[in-house]
């Protein structure tokens, strides 16, 4: 127990860094009609069942209107397809409005928990840690049970109030991955949000060899190349990018190393176009010859 309670310190104090084995991941809400909470007798996370949604297709993240039950909800850690996740603990906060959202039960579905002092309320933190590190691309991590009758409420997430948030894997010491993006539970006509990877933000590299975190969409609308989700500025960096001249007058869109290493020009920001890389004509004559067209 000592060592898990240095374990889930260290993830707290840690400083997130990026493109660790958690890179990439975000934090959604499931919203769980089939399980009615009058029936459940004993653990909440054992009473949502072994069934876990595929990302973003299968997750419910309303709670329609007429729902006059308590009803019960998880919070899932989920990773890029193709990623090797190793998750050992994860610190993060949650926020609501607690006169329109009642929360009335939850429990952590790791294996130890460090939480701030008024949590579940509306702006605390939890840290939840696990003995083992956790390598599955979906990963549930709490599970809640509250209600909000009448109003178009929102359960959601944000970074911890106190301290770093991130995804921390089993290496000592304990490295930090950033929460790429949160999700959140709506209820009655607030359709709440799912975070799917496409809509996470990631390194944009602009064409001056500078770097943004942005959104895709945001990055390509400004020129930039961007990266993917849950990438960063620092790895693996970014080289300025342009319209590379080459010795036989062609052109192409190139990296400035790549450019160089053809022996070509680069023109930083540029598109190719016809007349960018156009030899410029040269006439054969003597000085003499120059000097009489002058006169």
């Amino acid at each position: 127990m000592k060592r898990l309670l240095l374990s889930a310190a260290a993830l707290a104090l840690a400083a997130p860094a990026w493109a660790g084995p958690n890179a990439g991941g975000v934090l959604a809400v499931d919203a769980l009609p089939d399980v009615i909470y009058s029936d459940v007798g004993g653990s909440l996370c054992e009473a949502v069942g072994d069934d876990l949604p595929d990302f973003c297709r299968d997750l419910d993240t309303n709670v329609p209107p007429g729902t006059e039950s308590v009803s019960v909800w998880q919070i899932l850690a989920l990773f890029p397809d193709g990623s090797s996740p190793r998750l050992a603990g994860v610190v993060f906060g949650i926020d609501y409005d607690g006169s329109a959202l009642t929360v009335i039960n939850h429990e952590q579905c790791g294996d130890f928990e460090l939480f701030t002092n008024d949590w579940p309320g509306p702006g605390s933190g939890a840290n939840v840690v696990w003995f083992e590190a956790q390598t599955s691309p979906i990963v549930r991590i709490y599970s809640f049970a509250g209600y909000a009758y009448y109003a178009d409420a929102s359960f959601g997430f944000g970074p911890h109030p106190v301290g770093p948030s991130g995804f921390g894997d089993d290496d000592v010491p304990v490295n930090v991955d950033e929460i790429a993006a949160y999700g959140s539970l709506g209820f009655n006509n607030n359709p709440g949000s799912a975070p799917c990877f496409d809509d996470a933000p990631g390194a944009c590299c602009l064409s001056d060899g500078s770097c943004e975190v942005t959104f895709q969409a945001d990055c390509e609308s400004i020129g930039g190349q961007w990266q993917g989700p849950g990438t960063s500025c620092e790895d693996p960096g970014c080289e300025p990018f342009g319209a590379c001249c080459l010795p036989d007058g062609s052109c192409a869109e190139l990296e400035e190393s790549a450019c160089l290493d053809l022996s070509g020009v680069l023109f930083i920001g540029k598109e190719c176009s016809p007349e960018l890389c156009e030899p410029v004509p040269v006439i054969e004559a003597s000085w003499g010859q120059i000097k009489r067209n002058h006169r």
